[in-house]
């Protein structure tokens, strides 16, 4: 892939939504059994990795952790060495933080904004931001 092929691939990742991004037309995002499913198997480290480079809150060292429960250098390492998907566990934290961003990112207008709203201190939480899944759960 030459520099404006890489270039323009980095910049629809930005354009397209997080789950969009993640699926990369693997599955339809809408066939609740087609990610079911693909959960089940793991999520490939390379549709992670496309995540963690269209999403800059992913960035965040902490963040990033808290999604996946893994540093971004051992899922490069793992994509690197073809290495087996990710558990079935971890493929839904990451799956569940993209259809959130992804929501919040329609909701809110925005990708940044959409950021900005996941990591802010909940109300009523003693200016805690809530684990993804916590701040799934309360929407529910």
């Amino acid at each position: 892939m030459d520099q404006s092929s890489a270039a323009s691939s980095r910049s629809s990742n930005v354009a397209a939504n997080p789950m969009q991004v993640l699926l990369n037309e693997r599955v339809d995002p809408d066939d609740p059994l087609a990610v079911y499913r693909l959960i089940e198997v793991g999520l490939a480290p390379e549709d992670v990795l496309r995540l963690v480079d269209a999403v800059e809150l992913l960035k965040d060292k902490a963040v990033l952790a808290k999604v996946i429960g893994m540093t971004e250098r051992t899922l490069r390492h793992r994509a690197k060495a073809q290495r087996m998907a990710l558990t079935s566990d971890q493929s839904s934290k990451v799956m569940r933080f993209a259809e959130i961003l992804s929501k919040a990112e329609e909701v809110l207008g925005s990708r940044e904004a959409a950021e900005r709203w996941l990591v802010k201190p909940l109300f009523g939480f003693e200016g805690r931001t809530a684990d993804f899944g916590e701040r799934d759960r309360a929407f529910r």
